[in-house]
């Protein structure tokens, strides 16, 4: 800005003088300094609004996946049976050259399902009957084991159990009617149970029938020696499932048989309850041994101590028999799971499950402890042999015919 004078009134006035080269260059570099500044905070504020944004989603998973946890806690019990069934539905349709996916899966359900409605109805009376007997002559074999003088006597009398028995033995037979309810459809939790049931038949049956198709929408999205890949890996994860269970499952059958045979000889009450009680917790891996070994020695003790040494011998004779031959045997075209692993799995999946879903959550991550340690172990050693291979292909070839010294 300069002054001027008015040559009528002699006033001095103000006038704009042109903008210089100079003012015209300082104006272009103050804009481009604020236009770098907006585009480095609108940035900053996209980042912000994206870390806001991931958080309050996850959090948001959180919340949904507690609030529907009974649902999920079925939905995995039912991907869990499908995938174990799923093979017998292929060989279904590749041996038994049956065409149609439905008429396999229809197969397959009722020839598992029949066998299980079939012994949970012959189990039903005999399970109520032998828990009522229990619980009717617990007490007085308590009373008598606390007469001997041997350690069995000692160690009853140190335990205050004829104290303890008459308040609660009626807890046994409600035990047993209350296991026997579900099979009566009878009982205040009948519906529930019923309900449960029922949405995870239909949860299996749909997995079954939908299956193939999911999983060839999944390998479409990927690249030809991705979806190769996914799909070997798949198969060795899908064998070590199917092969546990199995495994487990005719491992458990065995410990039955021989622990009901065994009390039988000895002369123990209520024999095939006890077996029944071994067979179900033999199901869990680590802890299903002792678990159902420790009750069944104590009540064969209280009939005698030879019965009580005895049954003691015959669990760790068989347990030897199980670990060095049956599943080694029935193991042996699985892929065995690190027992690390195994105990590290059933520690943390039983107690998310006990907190996710209670008892029956804790049960179905204990049962799913083998399984996850089998496929975590085959997950890993795939992906260490993928990452060795790339390292081993980006690493300077030497030309063919070349020495080192040459190099």
């Amino acid at each position: 800005m300069r002054t001027v004078t008015d040559e009528r009134s002699g006033r001095l006035i103000a006038a704009h003088s042109p903008a210089s080269p100079d003012s015209h260059r300082w104006d272009g570099t103050r804009r481009d300094a604020w236009v770098s500044a907006s585009r480095g905070n609108h940035g900053a504020y996209l980042t912000v609004l994206f870390s806001v944004g991931v958080v309050v989603a996850t959090a948001a998973v959180v919340v949904l996946a507690y609030v529907l946890r009974k649902v999920l806690l079925l939905l995995l019990i039912a991907v869990f049976l499908s995938l174990v069934l799923s093979p017998a539905v292929a060989a279904a349709q590749r041996r038994w050259h049956v065409q149609r996916r439905g008429a396999a899966v229809a197969l397959v359900v009722c020839t598992v399902l029949v066998p299980a409605v079939a012994l949970l109805v012959l189990f039903g009376r005999p399970l109520a009957e032998g828990f009522a007997e229990l619980a009717r002559t617990l007490p007085e074999r308590v009373a008598t084991a606390q007469r001997r003088d041997d350690a069995v006597g000692v160690a009853v009398r140190a335990s205050h159990l004829t104290n303890w028995l008459p308040q609660h033995s009626s807890d046994l037979s409600n035990l047993g009617r209350a296991l026997a309810g579900p099979v009566l459809l009878v009982g205040r939790g009948a519906v529930s149970a019923l309900t449960a049931v029922g949405t995870v038949f239909s949860l299996v049956v749909l997995l079954l029938m939908r299956g193939p198709q999911l999983r060839q929408a999944a390998l479409r999205q990927l690249s030809e020696p991705g979806a190769a890949w996914c799909t070997r890996v798949g198969a060795r994860m899908n064998a070590a499932l199917v092969g546990s269970v199995v495994g487990n499952a005719f491992t458990s059958v065995v410990a039955g048989a021989v622990t009901g045979a065994g009390l039988t000889a000895l002369g123990v009450p209520v024999p095939w309850l006890w077996a029944l009680w071994v067979a179900v917790v033999d199901f869990i891996p680590l802890v299903g041994a002792t678990l159902g070994a420790a009750p069944t020695v104590v009540f064969a003790a209280l009939q005698s101590t030879t019965a009580g040494l005895l049954t003691l011998v015959m669990f760790v004779v068989y347990q030897q028999l199980e670990n060095r031959v049956l599943s080694p045997l029935v193991m042996s075209r699985t892929a065995r799971a690190d027992p690390l692993l195994v105990t590290l799995s059933l520690l943390c999946g039983s107690t998310l499950g006990h907190e996710f879903g209670g008892a029956l959550g804790a049960l179905v991550a204990a049962l799913l402890a083998v399984p996850t340690a089998a496929t975590v172990q085959i997950l890993a050693g795939e992906l260490l042999a993928v990452r060795a291979a790339r390292r081993r292909d980006a690493r300077p070839q030497m030309p063919a015919g070349s020495t080192l010294a040459e190099e």
